[in-house]
């Protein structure tokens, strides 16, 4: 697993509860990553993620550049966020946390679900997140 990041930091801080959680080391800014070099892209959860991340250029590109390679894209809790500003949501079966479900509906995905359908996934809250069935890969 590789952890990458728009900032050129290399190191981020998660939440946990209600305060900073655990920091984590980035391994790869996103200004040198390639998404040809990588078989899946998960997008993080929380609010403050996803919200820093759909307004970034770079990651929308990013996360378009998996959709059109047909790769696993996997999204937590509020991450579809970062789907729906990368135009990629509609016309997909999604679920999300609730709160954005009207968030999700407006670009027109065709309904929520908690199972894999074809190489895309996504989940009401990281503790709730499907794996697909393995491949033997």
């Amino acid at each position: 697993m590789t952890v990458g990041s728009p900032s050129e930091e290399y190191k981020m801080e998660g939440w946990k509860g209600a305060g900073w959680g655990k920091k984590v080391k980035v391994d790869l800014p996103l200004s040198e990553a390639n998404a040809d070099t990588f078989d899946a892209l998960v997008l993080p959860g929380g609010v403050m993620n996803p919200d820093h991340l759909r307004r970034d250029p770079q990651v929308l590109a990013f996360v378009k550049s998996f959709f059109t390679a047909g790769k696993p894209v996997g999204a937590i809790c509020h991450g579809p966020w970062t789907l729906i500003d990368a135009g990629v949501v509609r016309g997909r079966k999604m679920t999300s946390y609730e709160t954005i479900q009207t968030d999700l509906k407006n670009p027109g995905p065709i309904g929520w679900t908690k199972k894999w359908w074809g190489t895309r996934a996504s989940s009401r809250a990281a503790s709730r997140m499907i794996c697909p069935p393995s491949t033997g890969n």
